[in-house]
């Protein structure tokens, strides 16, 4: 079934959260992405951990976009929060097991609009019970989860990651940070192992980094900087700028700018990142020859 369906919106631990719907041919069914978050301010009404490259909405509420292409549909995306926001059959509460009280608007139509949370729904209650599995193998047994397949570990991270499951991360952490930053510190490494390493470092680092706030953010930078060990590319050297700048680690932040890879472009939101730390453009953007390495 291909369908083409618009981004949705669903609650999630920080704010409201924009998922979009992907086929995947190889498992004949459909994922879903988080490629955005529109954050709850605090009881202060402040977001200031919000990265910078998010985007202040029309009511000022702040979206950080999770994906590069977010930032190019941003008023779609707003348009996704606001029927979230004002369609009541979504905000109307209902027990699984008692058919009688599902939510019913037949009049209207707008039944239709319920299918993609439906199918979301079912994915993510999959998605949950596999991070589940493995966040309870790694507490209950540090053996076996130093034995653990690093594919699916990376794996697991990923559904994680997709689902936008910060409490998921949090709990991990602990687990996981030590085992993978021992393998990413192991001499004479292969490289198809510390590829998957540094990835799943990059995922968890990214979980950490949604969660909000300067420890999670500090925690994030540790994460980042053991994949960067593994393999140098923008896209880890740009996350371990936000998270030291979210983490109020300015010196790390500097570091990381100035190491920029000389091939690729210091991006806007970067470059005025670093122009705000008195480093000059040019020189945040050069660097040593970017070493060949993963892309993700």
């Amino acid at each position: 079934m291909n369908l083409d369906l618009p981004d949705f919106a669903v609650r999630g631990t920080r704010g409201i959260d924009l998922f979009r719907r992907r086929e995947d041919a190889t498992q004949r069914r459909a994922r879903f992405v988080c490629i955005a978050t529109v954050l709850v301010p605090d009881s202060d009404g402040n977001d200031a951990t919000a990265p910078a490259a998010g985007l202040r909405g029309p009511d000022g509420r702040f979206m950080t976009c999770h994906e590069p292409g977010a930032r190019r549909i941003a008023p779609a995306l707003w348009q996704a929060v606001a029927r979230f926001e004002q369609d009541s059959l979504l905000h109307q509460p209902f027990a699984l097991g008692d058919a009688p009280g599902y939510p019913s608007d037949m009049a209207s139509g707008a039944m239709m609009g319920l299918f993609p949370y439906v199918e979301f729904l079912r994915e993510r209650l999959l998605a949950e019970m596999t991070v589940t599995r493995l966040r309870n193998a790694m507490q209950q047994d540090a053996d076996a989860a130093a034995r653990h397949d690093p594919a699916e570990l990376s794996a697991t991270l990923r559904l994680a990651l997709d689902y936008n499951m910060i409490p998921q991360g949090a709990a991990l952490w602990p687990v996981l940070y030590p085992l993978l930053a021992a393998r990413a510190a192991a001499q004479g490494l292969p490289q198809g192992l510390a590829d998957t390493t540094g990835y799943a470092l990059r995922l968890l680092g990214d979980l950490r980094l949604r969660a909000g706030g300067a420890e999670a953010a500090a925690q994030a930078l540790e994460l980042f900087e053991a994949a960067l060990r593994l393999g140098e590319n923008p896209f880890r050297r740009r996350r371990a700028i936000e998270a030291a700048a979210a983490a109020g680690r300015h010196d790390a932040c500097r570091r990381h700018l100035l190491a920029w890879p000389g091939d690729q472009p210091l991006p806007d939101d970067l470059r005025a990142r670093a122009q705000h730390l008195d480093i000059p453009a040019p020189t945040a953007a050069a660097s040593a020859p970017i070493r060949s390495g993963p892309t993700a």
